[in-house]
């Protein structure tokens, strides 16, 4: 509300690439996190015993898989949070190409996809008993340094982009 065109829109544009830059330090971490600590722990061994199985009424269930290789499902949330990074990178530096509009909506396909898939593998495969996610360490300074991480990881793409933008003229 306090910036005129253009400025406005590049820090609307920021905001959201704040976002998308974040969610892939998120996830990394928490599959570092939680790979590092299953390491740690050796309650968790793989391959599973026939007591660790969970058995299941369901007549579908022989086409569920009965492990789940955790915690290397995260790499579905790793993989579409870049995809979708890369399409709005895209997006951003080539504002009046419509191949880069159209490689942006199609990133938000493969994103939602493979988010829902990653729903799916969590919820519906029988697997590992309990099932552990480990949390990362949310110190101040580790926090502070995420944001300060996505926030010029955003500012850079948006300064390239206005950099392309300016040459080209």
């Amino acid at each position: 509300m306090w910036l005129e065109w253009p400025q406005d829109a590049a820090w609307f544009k920021v905001q959201g690439l704040c976002l998308d830059y974040s969610l892939i330090v998120v996830f990394v971490r928490l599959y570092f996190t939680t790979r590092k600590k299953l390491r740690e722990d050796d309650s968790v061994e793989i391959p599973l015993t026939e007591d660790d199985i969970v058995q299941t009424t369901n007549p579908a269930s022989e086409f569920y898989p009965n492990t789940i290789h955790h915690p290397y499902q995260f790499w579905l949330l790793i993989i579409a949070s870049i995809s979708h990074v890369i399409g709005n990178i895209g997006n951003s530096i080539w504002l009046d190409s419509g191949l880069a509009f159209f490689v942006f909506h199609v990133t938000y396909i493969i994103t939602f996809t493979l988010f829902a898939y990653y729903i799916y593998i969590d919820t519906h495969c029988a697997g590992i008993l309990p099932k552990r996610i480990y949390i990362f360490d949310t110190s101040r300074y580790k926090v502070v340094s995420c944001v300060i991480l996505a926030l010029l990881c955003s500012l850079g793409t948006i300064r390239f982009a206005i950099f392309i933008q300016t040459s080209k003229n």
